[in-house]
């Protein structure tokens, strides 16, 4: 997002409890917003490939979080976020409300799923992490 519309939304302020009550869990050294963006998922769109968020190794899993945020009304067949339990081995599918947040780990196995519904699926993203992230290519 450009952040001249970061300021004038106010998303930074909006995201400060969210990020004070990660500090909690992730530690030191302090958290910090490292990307963010509205994803669009049109209709048509295919799925993505499994992947983690944290691309670093070995870490300690509570460095890395990644929020969605649901902006649209979807029906059953817009897709949502996949995300898949090694140890369970099971898959679960996430779909909500507008508004509604689903926050999870960095390593957690996951994949967008593709939307062959009736409308774009839209959700704004951001990912909180302790140290660079090689994702963003940011400090």
């Amino acid at each position: 997002l450009p952040d001249y519309v970061v300021e004038q939304l106010g998303i930074e302020l909006f995201l400060q409890p969210i990020l004070d009550k990660l500090t909690t869990i992730m530690g030191k050294p302090a958290p910090r917003i490292r990307t963010h963006n509205v994803v669009f998922c049109p209709v048509g769109s295919e799925e993505q490939e499994w992947h983690v968020d944290d691309c670093i190794k070995k870490c300690n899993p509570h460095r890395y979080f990644t929020i969605l945020i649901h902006l649209n009304t979807i029906d059953q067949n817009c897709g949502g976020t996949e995300i898949w339990s090694e140890e369970l081995q099971r898959n679960d599918m996430i779909r909500a409300r507008p508004g509604d947040a689903f926050i999870f780990n960095g390593s957690i196995m996951h994949r967008g799923q593709g939307n062959s519904g009736y409308s774009h699926r839209f959700f704004y993203y951001a990912s909180f992490s302790c140290r660079n992230d090689v994702n963003a290519d940011t400090l």
